[in-house]
């Protein structure tokens, strides 16, 4: 059954119940990779095995099997995904302080599959893992050493590509975390190319960035201050000059982004109009409101402003797109670029009417939750507060999806295609089209 049904999840679950009952699960990772070789991205037949190995032990050869898979498709997120679980699972080859060369190796072992892709995201994020792993374990050789690789991988990979966005987002924080003066200048700088230059669609994170790295460098600060014993007035003198600087260039930045709407004229209320208000003022919440709604159509405003430096780029992607879509009877329909675009796309597709972005948004959180080991390993946390444990981190992750604008990328995209389960399609310009959960049939929704 689960041979001729690979995506029915109920098959799977029975299979799990009868081998935990019997206490055999040798055939398993086998009947596994059987069902692999026709969907090598099944997310059943993956949860499963890694089910399986851990149940029974069974982790011999599977290291050699990711390797053979991603020699077959480099870009496979479930194979990364299922190496990550191995090295971390498996008492023998487990990354630990006493086998500082299992981390060594599966750093070269990345390296190696990232000459196939230098863009493969999966990749990048299992570098990071690695190395917050040597960050959790305050391994301060195996750190260093980490570092310093990845450090000189990234720089040689921007030699060759310098708008590699992945290794830009990689150097930022490798130069952060070694807090020297001559790094920190660097990390600035990339922040800055990443913000106004190479990530434009990421700009309002890459600008929480810039000002959470001017809080650090504050309170670094004042911590050597109080050390030196600076006075209090010199302290609050250097503090404003720091900020002072920081909000002159983000002024400055943002200029080309200001919209027209500021110089239009607000229409004037009528009489009618006047008299309610005259009568009854605007509650509290109602005011939150109205301003939350400012802020994001001044936001979209930017973003939208910001395109207009990119066009050219913009029209030839839309027509390298366009012309993939002509053979499918499909055409692009605009969907406004903010934070709330991949949701809002994805809920004008769906056929439930009631389906909201704010629906999908709560539905992907529900999912990464259910399913943190498969998402935890690809999700690059936020390191400034080391007092935060993972878990901390994971819940504020999940949170965010829900109740802010953030963006979303390719663990949303996964987890609303098992959730919903749909294949997505996503159309790019200039390389394939790219699928996430090819083991889903029926229509498929469909991005660009």
């Amino acid at each position: 059954m689960a041979l001729e049904h690979p995506k029915n999840y109920q098959v799977w679950h029975h299979r799990r119940e009868i081998c935990s009952n019997l206490g055999d699960g040798s055939l398993e990772t086998k009947f596994c990779s059987n069902a692999l070789k026709y969907d090598s991205k099944n997310y059943h037949a993956w949860a499963h095995r890694q089910w399986a190995v851990k149940k029974f032990q069974l982790w011999e050869g599977e290291l050699e099997y990711t390797e053979c898979m991603l020699d077959e498709d480099v870009r496979n997120n479930s194979v990364w995904n299922h190496r990550w679980f191995i090295v971390q699972n498996n008492n023998v080859v487990s990354m630990t302080l006493e086998n500082v060369n299992i981390s060594q190796r599966e750093v070269e072992f990345a390296f190696e599959k990232l000459e196939k892709a230098r863009r493969n995201e999966s990749c990048w994020n299992y570098l990071r893992g690695l190395y917050e792993f040597a960050c959790r374990q305050h391994a301060v050789t195996l750190r260093s050493d980490i570092r310093q690789r990845l450090r000189e991988k990234c720089l040689a990979i921007l030699e060759q590509d310098a708008e590699n966005i992945y290794s830009c987002a990689l150097l930022v924080d490798l130069y952060e975390d070694e807090q020297s003066t001559t790094a920190l200048k660097k990390a600035k700088k990339l922040l800055n190319s990443l913000m106004n230059e190479l990530d434009l669609v990421r700009r309002p994170y890459w600008l929480f960035r810039a000002q959470l790295k001017l809080q650090n460098e504050l309170k670094v600060y004042q911590k050597k201050a109080k050390k030196d014993q600076i006075s209090k007035k010199e302290i609050e003198n250097h503090i404003q000059q720091l900020e002072e600087e920081v909000n002159a260039r983000h002024a400055a930045e943002l200029i080309p982004f200001k919209s027209s709407v500021e110089t239009m004229e607000e229409p004037k209320p009528t009489e009618n109009e006047t008299l309610i208000c005259s009568k009854k003022q605007t509650s509290k919440a109602q005011r939150m409101r109205d301003r939350k709604k400012k802020e994001e159509n001044e936001r979209r405003e930017r973003i939208e402003e910001a395109n207009k430096h990119i066009v050219s780029k913009r029209e030839i992607e839309i027509e390298q797109i366009q012309r993939k879509l002509i053979p499918l009877n499909l055409d692009i329909r605009e969907i406004p670029s903010d934070g709330n675009c991949l949701y809002q796309a994805l809920s004008d597709q769906i056929n439930q009417a009631n389906t909201t972005f704010q629906d999908l948004r709560k539905l992907a959180s529900e999912y990464i939750r259910a399913n943190p080991d498969n998402f935890i390993p690809f999700i690059a946390f936020d390191s400034s507060n080391p007092e935060k444990s993972n878990s901390e981190r994971f819940e504020e992750y999940c949170e965010k999806i829900v109740n802010s604008s953030e963006w979303g990328g390719q663990l949303e995209l996964r987890a609303l295609s098992c959730s919903l389960q749909k294949k997505i399609e996503i159309f790019t310009g200039e390389s394939d089209v790219i699928v996430i959960g090819n083991e889903f049939e029926g229509s498929s929704l469909r991005l660009t």
